[in-house]
């Protein structure tokens, strides 16, 4: 499994519905990131993997951008910590590509949850 989160994006605290209004101005450099990554890491081919997006928020990334760029994925799992960013991610990007779900990714039992993945 393949798990990515963007630097600086902890919703932790944070509005979810004015953190989604203002969220673009993030977006504008997720593209580079997740293209630099994935030559880095070697990201060319992603079919039929699972890839984790820790720190999700409203789900934005994981849809319009991370889905966009590698289309033949197997599925995306999609966490955050804040709850209302799960909830608002379910509202604004349904898809079946995508598991939004509330963990902690400090929790080890989450890693080893979808390790087998």
């Amino acid at each position: 499994m393949l798990i990515y989160s963007l630097p600086g994006m902890s919703g932790i605290g944070v509005d979810p519905v004015l953190y989604s209004k203002y969220h673009h101005l993030q977006e504008r450099d997720v593209n580079d990131f997740l293209l630099a990554s994935a030559s880095i890491l070697n990201w060319g081919n992603l079919t039929n993997k699972v890839v984790m997006d820790v720190g999700c928020g409203p789900g934005n990334t994981s849809c319009s951008w991370f889905l966009a760029l590698f289309p033949a994925v197997k599925r995306v799992i999609a966490i955050d910590i804040q709850e209302e960013m799960i909830s608002l991610a379910k509202i604004l990007n349904p898809q079946q590509k995508i598991e939004f779900m509330v963990a902690d990714i400090s929790d080890e039992f989450v890693l080893l949850k979808y390790s087998t993945h």
